[in-house]
């Protein structure tokens, strides 16, 4: 005699984590359940696998973040020594009036500013992804 309570309706989901591991999620139903329930238990089974996905995912944006600051750093004190090299460069060579870059000494302190700003944008960005990924690892 067959046994009826026995699942009768299987699935496997195959998900990657971070691009760095993989996980198979098997789930059974009883063969007379309704649509709705088996997109509520698929529902729920890829909410933990994005849960465990945005998990090692955080951990690889912190060290991100943590690179991104110390470049932001290092670029804003680039920016204030060329600046002021620039300036005692000025005052050295006797000329008056107030230092004004130009040329080559504009593009560089343009380039190094787009930088700084290129890595703030970058750092909030990273910041907010932290932010949402750890409210949704929270369970």
């Amino acid at each position: 005699m067959p046994d009826d309570t026995a699942p009768a309706l299987g699935f496997s989901i195959v998900a990657t984590l971070n691009n760095k591991r993989q996980i198979t999620v098997q789930s059974f139903v009883p063969l007379d359940t309704s649509k709705e329930e088996i997109a509520k238990t698929l529902d729920k089974i890829l909410d933990q696998l994005d849960r465990q996905d945005t998990r090692y995912r955080l951990h690889d944006l912190k060290i991100l973040l943590e690179r991104d600051e110390k470049s932001l750093a290092q670029h804003i004190s680039q920016a204030a020594d060329l600046q002021n090299a620039y300036v005692a460069e000025h005052a050295a060579s006797g000329r008056r009036g107030e230092y004004e870059p130009k040329g080559t000494q504009k593009t560089n302190i343009e380039n190094v500013r787009k930088t700084i700003e290129a890595l703030k944008e970058q750092v909030a960005k990273i910041k907010v992804e932290i932010k949402e990924g750890e409210s949704l690892v929270k369970v």
